[in-house]
């Protein structure tokens, strides 16, 4: 992670002087698979602690370099690509999103529509309706409550919960805890009085079934995220299959689409080769490890556009010279298999 840091810093040094096409031939890779959660103005403070999600100007920005550049694909030249060994002749891009938050609904998709930039958006089915709320979206929320409000609440029983996990800082030990633990934060909300119950009635983060139909009716595609996004990496085979199985149902049950997807939540690291024969009938699986040859035909890897604060320009560039400093020592191959 430092190292591609230290990249992108690199490459919005110089990029004016490096171009796309000459990152595209050094590479062979002039198909890219870009990614967002959310486009705001603000930050919402379900996410506040997490991430910064870009502003419109900035996505609109990296939409005009991505246009400039490369075609938008649609889901059926994604499957064409997936299934074609010749390299594509024009250089092309395919858009998605994480999470199904109402961003996508408000703020993204009219912005795409208007640019005629087709795309995907994946989604945890148990987070539909806004019937509950992603752990980590819990824990940023919590981080604000301690950060900004100063409300009554009973501070013993908060420092026995502190004591528990052996740090003195609440904002640390919510910013550190796994998906395993993720009943601590519902404790801890309940120590101070903080209803997520009433956070999701009032402020809606994610899109409701009839948002993601209509947008489904305007030729948006839609996949499967999980049930509740576990990091995949740290739950058993069969949980992974679970997880994966019920989302894709809600996908197919709700949804009049051709093709099935899935996303991973977090990342696709340390999961097993098993997982990908299980599920060799999805058309398309999704993982997030950037400029990436992979092994199996229906896995493809995506570039995060968040994890910086550096342009999308910045960011395809670094991913380029990136890749290939990591084929000089054969480590341009995706190796989470077993």
């Amino acid at each position: 992670m430092m190292i591609r840091k230290a990249v992108i810093t690199t490459a919005s040094l110089f990029k004016g002087i490096i171009s796309v096409r000459l990152l595209m031939k050094l590479t062979g890779k002039n198909v890219i698979f870009p990614f967002y959660h959310s486009v705001s103005d603000s930050y919402p403070a379900h996410i506040h602690h997490l991430y910064h999600p870009k502003t419109t100007k900035q996505f609109n920005s990296d939409l005009d370099f991505l246009l400039k550049h490369y075609c938008p694909m649609d889901i059926n030249e994604v499957i064409s690509f997936r299934d074609s060994s010749k390299k594509r002749s024009k250089p092309g891009f395919f858009l998605s999103f994480d999470d199904g938050l109402k961003e996508f609904y408000e703020i993204i998709a009219p912005v795409l529509l208007k640019k005629g930039i087709p795309a995907a958006c994946f989604l945890n089915s148990g987070f539909v309706d806004n019937k509950d709320l992603f752990y980590r979206y819990k824990a940023s929320l919590l981080c604000d409550y301690f950060l900004k409000e100063k409300k009554e609440y009973d501070i013993s029983k908060v420092k026995d919960w502190v004591k528990n996990h052996q740090n003195n800082r609440p904002e640390k030990i919510l910013l550190s805890l796994p998906y395993q633990k993720k009943e601590d934060i519902d404790t801890l909300a309940s120590l101070v009085g903080l209803d997520f119950k009433s956070y999701l009635a009032v402020q809606k983060p994610y899109m409701t079934s009839e948002q993601i139909m209509e947008l489904s009716r305007q030729g948006f595609y839609f996949g499967a995220h999980s049930i509740d996004h576990p990091m995949y990496e740290s739950i058993t085979s069969s949980e992974q299959i679970r997880q994966t199985e019920l989302s894709l149902r809600w996908q197919s049950e709700n949804l009049d689409q051709k093709y099935s997807l899935f996303a991973f939540p977090f990342s696709d690291t340390g999961v097993k080769s098993a997982f990908y024969k299980h599920f060799e009938k999805v058309d398309l699986i999704f993982g997030t490890a950037g400029l990436k040859h992979t092994a199996v035909k229906n896995h493809i890897q995506r570039i995060p556009m968040e994890s910086t604060d550096y342009s999308g320009e910045n960011i395809i560039k670094a991913e380029y010279l990136y890749y290939v400093l990591k084929s000089l020592v054969g480590k341009n191959n995706f190796s989470g298999y077993d």
